[in-house]
């Protein structure tokens, strides 16, 4: 087994969000590369 992919959410205090999944192809070569941006709502109370 081993890393196929890294993946990593960031939500910064504007509630504007990034997700990055970086995938990696045998031998540990960068492959494709996903990355949405969103905006997080805060809940209501």
């Amino acid at each position: 087994y081993g890393t196929r992919s890294s993946t990593v959410l960031l939500i910064a205090r504007d509630g504007n969000a990034i997700f990055v999944e970086q995938n990696y192809s045998a031998g540990g070569v960068k492959a494709e590369q996903n990355r949405h941006t969103f905006k997080v709502r805060q809940a209501a109370a």
